[in-house]
């Protein structure tokens, strides 16, 4: 970062770090509501290019109490502005910055992009074992909007996903005032029809049931069935009914190898949501791009660095760490990512 920018993200967190107190746990968040400083827990760079920030969740507000851990943002400033945001949510217990690689991927592509840190420290599936189905619905709906609609975890207002991505698209606005962070949110409420969301496991989860419950420009599970039943891996309830998204915005990426998430039982899920409209399942290494604008796509690749984890084909889908480079260093499944998550149109 030059110094010049550097001073003028320095005058603005200033200028934002004034602020009132805190939203009480009841009320939807309000972004003017929570003390944002951003004169201190915020890096910002240049990477390749890219214009990079990690910036934690508590100086964009004082009233997100849990996960400190930073988020990534990634902006490519000579990138064709596609109109669109590019928010991704890490796997249980995963870190934003294990996920640069398809945040970079998504920044080239004109979207400005956002790994977002969020209430992750436990699976869905931990939180609600001996629960009923209606257990994963509630779990997920407090997590992504903070209302108070399970027993088995608090979170409030501003920490849930739409709470910490309307902070930080705020904080964006004065870190980075070119990017046009502030035609991704209405006041205290996401854009979503505006929003590319996706995520790895539990995040992917997350990403299906928001497109489930609102209109998002495109929703892609990565590793990620949703919510499945234990026992029988079959698709629990919520992934029955109707959905605010079109099926042909959703999407879903797997190893046939996964050793978490049933490949058959994902594969039954995006099923009742309807992307077998689309054809598929098809294997991404068996057939060039774009498959035939199949909307379920797998994989047999072996992960980089298997032996570093005990379930390194999980990962192999999108973790930084986990998934396959080209000999030139660029991601082996950077085209399925743009397929499935940052179209050109």
């Amino acid at each position: 970062m030059t110094p010049a920018r550097f001073a003028g993200v320095l005058s603005a967190a200033v200028t934002l770090g004034v602020a009132a107190a805190c939203s009480d746990g009841g009320s939807p968040v309000d972004p003017g509501g929570c003390a944002a400083d951003l004169t201190t827990g915020i890096a910002a760079y240049d990477l390749d290019g890219l214009d990079v920030h990690a910036v934690l969740p508590t100086s964009t507000s004082s009233c997100i109490v849990a996960n400190a851990d930073s988020h990534f943002v990634a902006v490519d400033p000579s990138a064709q502005p596609s109109g669109r945001l590019f928010v991704f949510l890490p796997g249980s217990a995963a870190r934003a910055r294990n996920y640069r690689k398809i945040a970079f991927a998504a920044a080239r592509a004109g979207y400005p992009a956002i790994v977002l840190t969020y209430v992750n420290d436990l699976p869905v599936g931990v939180r609600c074992a001996f629960g009923t189905g209606d257990c994963y619905e509630e779990v997920r709906r407090e997590i992504i909007t903070g209302v108070d609609a399970s027993s088995r975890l608090t979170v409030g207002p501003d920490d849930a996903i739409e709470g910490r991505l309307v902070h930080l698209l705020t904080a964006m606005e004065s870190l980075d005032p070119g990017s046009g962070w502030s035609t991704f949110h209405d006041g205290a409420s996401p854009r979503w029809d505006r929003i590319s969301v996706a995520g790895h496991s539990q995040g992917g989860g997350h990403s299906l049931f928001l497109s489930r419950e609102t209109t998002v420009f495109r929703a892609t599970a990565y590793s990620s069935a949703g919510d499945l039943e234990p026992l029988s891996a079959t698709p629990v309830p919520w992934l029955d009914g109707s959905w605010a998204t079109p099926a042909e915005r959703i999407g879903g990426f797997i190893s046939e190898d996964d050793e978490v998430v049933s490949p058959s039982g994902a594969i039954a899920a995006w099923t009742r949501i309807g992307l077998d409209d689309f054809g598929g399942p098809v294997s991404v290494d068996d057939t060039a791009a774009p498959w035939a604008g199949a909307r379920m796509l797998t994989t047999r690749a072996p992960p980089r660095n298997a032996g570093a984890v005990f379930t390194p084909h999980h990962g192999v889908t999108v973790v930084d760490g986990l998934t396959p480079l080209e000999l030139d260093g660029a991601p082996t499944f950077g085209p399925v990512w743009a397929a499935l998550s940052f179209p050109g149109s």
